[in-house]
């Protein structure tokens, strides 16, 4: 009796087992259980191929795991029974399908719960519309919005907002934008990418807080998947990426270009969408490669200010200290970015043409842009996304506007000429 409730135990937990791993076992298994009844008074049994017309699962591996055993052996073929009884196997069947059935209904719970959360109260549309047909820009609005409470910084916050708002991967094309803070420690660095996370519930990640890194581990013979594969198709914030080991900035290069993260840990690998938006901050980027610098779209390093800027930051911080300031929940913004989210601006033929134009002779102006194709994407990902917070088909002027942004350096002249040939074309 004792080894009949063992082996009864042994199966559950095997079956259980399988049919986490891959559901499709949970069908065949239901399937067997019937041709087993079919053939309960066959003294040998019932042979592989009254099952091997079903999809999913293998009978080898039920074999294997002491699921189904082999009956009877002759010349020809092999003959199988389950090696507990069949009504056995449906209750452990039936509890499967009950926990399964609890999970998917708390999942559907939790995303009715978030979808109502994400509901836009119907006044913010109205004000959203009536700020684009009055030809509000929103890049320049919505960017003060980012933690209101610094001041200054337009060209980093502009990067962030972009950063944010930017489209998913299309047809082998990246459409995410990735910025990169560094520089000196004071800088606001933290302060702007802290509120991002806090306000606009971007995911986080530091080497101090993470045990799993960016990529992951290996614990109890599973992989728990790193920052990079819980934050897919969301913006993930890094603190001090300089201090991370060199295999996370590794897998953090494949997330940024390809949209996967490839973990390899303790004999066992596996592949995980990671199609994340990247907002990083670093004291200083001497051991980063070429090939992660290059894929960050803004790469903006940050001076503590001068005595004067200062002041004024003094100033600022004194009026608002223990107050609110307009837009510092992030509630707008975090709304009129769900608002634009699936929305995908066209890109008409002709400015396509058009923007060719302009990149070449954005190349013969500036030698910082030669080398990397990477650098001519980003202008299209900039004007894309800049059309994008417009809510309209792409435009020549947007890429005037992503070639100020990405290039500040540039000077008036090569601007100049460069919207000259906008207006002409």
């Amino acid at each position: 009796m004792n080894e009949v409730l063992n082996l009864e135990n042994i199966v559950q937990q095997k079956v259980q087992h399988l049919c986490a791993k891959n559901p499709d076992y949970e069908t065949l298994l239901r399937t067997i259980i019937q041709v087993d009844r079919k053939f309960e008074n066959d003294q040998f049994g019932w042979e592989f191929k009254h099952v091997e017309d079903l999809s999913g699962g293998s009978l080898n591996s039920l074999v294997q795991h002491g699921i189904v055993k082999s009956s009877y052996k002759s010349n020809n073929y092999s003959h199988y029974r389950l090696s507990v009884s069949a009504d056995e196997l449906e209750c452990i069947l039936d509890d499967i399908e009950l926990v399964r059935l609890e999970a998917e209904k708390k999942k559907m719970e939790a995303e009715q719960h978030r979808t109502k959360g994400d509901i836009i109260n119907p006044e913010l549309i109205v004000k959203f519309e009536k700020m684009l047909t009055d030809g509000t820009d929103m890049l320049e609005y919505w960017s003060k919005w980012i933690n209101p409470k610094i001041e200054g910084l337009d060209h980093v916050k502009k990067a962030l907002l972009l950063t944010i708002a930017s489209h998913g991967d299309k047809f082998g094309d990246r459409g995410r934008i990735h910025c990169l803070m560094f520089g000196d420690p004071g800088s606001a660095k933290s302060a702007l990418k802290d509120w991002i996370v806090y306000q606009l519930g971007a995911e986080s990640c530091s080497q101090r807080t993470s045990k799993v890194g960016l990529t992951g581990c290996a614990t109890g013979g599973e992989i728990t998947p790193g920052a990079l594969a819980r934050s897919h198709n969301k913006v993930l914030a890094i603190d001090e990426l300089d201090k991370f080991a060199r295999e996370d900035r590794q897998a953090l290069l494949e997330s940024m270009e390809e949209g996967v993260v490839l973990i390899e840990v303790g004999g066992m690998t596996a592949r995980f969408d990671a199609e994340c938006r990247i907002i990083a901050c670093a004291n200083v980027v001497d051991s980063f490669s070429v090939e992660l610098m290059d894929r960050f779209d803004f790469r903006i390093e940050m001076r503590t200010p001068s005595a004067d800027t200062e002041k004024r930051i003094v100033c600022s911080v004194l009026d608002h200290w223990f107050e609110s300031k307009e837009g510092y929940d992030g509630r707008d913004l975090g709304a009129y970015i769900q608002w634009i989210k699936s929305f995908e601006p066209v890109f008409p033929r002709d400015v396509r043409e058009r923007a060719k134009l302009l990149i070449q002779m954005l190349i013969d102006l500036e030698e910082s842009v030669r080398g990397s194709m990477r650098k001519k994407e980003s202008v299209l990902r900039v004007a894309f996304t800049i059309a994008k917070l417009h809510k309209r088909n792409v435009e020549v002027r947007d890429f005037i506007s992503a070639i100020k942004l990405l290039f500040p350096a540039m000077n008036g002249g090569k601007i100049a000429a460069l919207t000259q040939l906008a207006s002409i074309t």
